[in-house]
């Protein structure tokens, strides 16, 4: 069955869609979808519509919600109006001024190639050290570690 290069899969604004989509091409989305979508094509995700769904595609557009994962192996772009609660993987975005993301972002070639999740390392937390100098009275707890040279204030010097 040869392919349409202008087929164009719509889920209605009255549609509500549980289940994962899969799709050769495009797919325009009004109504919600609860799941999964993947697409070998462009997914619109329009005004008004509700995907709490994991998005991956050729290139994404986002007018509407989308609470959960998006991957978007050329190019994602959301709109003013877009609202995105999730991670981002994609090799190109654009934001336009207004629309609101929550979660962690990887843009870049190497950040949406289909198949690859890339582990985020977590950053070492960093403690605040109460008295650079040491303890005021000069008894060093037991569990202390002493104070570098180099952190340590200069000693004066008498002239």
């Amino acid at each position: 069955m040869p392919t349409d290069e202008n087929t164009l899969t719509v889920i209605a604004r009255d549609a509500k869609f549980k289940g994962e989509l899969v799709l050769d091409q495009a797919a325009k989305i009004y109504g919600s979808v609860e799941g999964r979508i993947v697409s070998g094509g462009e997914v619109h995700i329009a005004e008004g519509a509700l995907c709490k769904a994991t998005v991956e595609a050729r290139s994404v557009i986002v007018d509407g919600t989308v609470e959960g994962d998006v991957v978007a192996r050329e190019r994602l772009s959301l709109s003013g109006k877009a609202r995105v609660k999730g991670d981002i993987n994609a090799a190109a975005i654009i934001v336009a001024e207004g629309a609101t993301y929550t979660g962690q972002c990887r843009v870049g070639p190497q950040a949406a190639k289909a198949g690859e999740e890339a582990e985020i390392e977590p950053k070492p937390r960093v403690t605040r050290l109460a008295n650079m100098n040491g303890p005021v009275n000069n008894a060093a707890p037991a569990t202390s570690t002493p104070t570098p040279s180099w952190l340590q204030s200069p000693k004066a010097t008498p002239h």
